[in-house]
């Protein structure tokens, strides 16, 4: 079995679900929630046919939601690349 840090976060949920897994400034969320968002990502990138390897740039607030949509990006194969939204051309 690969130990990626994908299948750490849904072994994680199996065994602490209602812990604290991701905490952005005044939001938290539980390692099934989190489980649950970045298998929820994950799909969709893989129904718009997100290739092994493949770029996803990725922009957005610091959040929660944020680190799901990295983790589902792995697990969809892909390879995130955050885009800071302030840099200018």
């Amino acid at each position: 079995m690969h130990n990626l840090i994908f299948d750490q976060l849904s072994q994680r949920a199996r065994e602490q679900g209602g812990r604290i897994a991701i905490r952005v400034d005044d939001r938290d969320m539980t390692f099934t929630q989190a489980d649950t968002l970045h298998k929820q990502v994950a799909s969709f990138l893989i129904e718009l046919g997100t290739n092994k390897g493949e770029r996803i740039g990725l922009i957005g607030p610091k959040s929660e939601d944020f680190v799901c949509t990295q983790y589902g990006t792995l697990r969809a194969g892909g390879c995130y690349v955050p885009i800071d939204k302030t840099f200018s051309n």
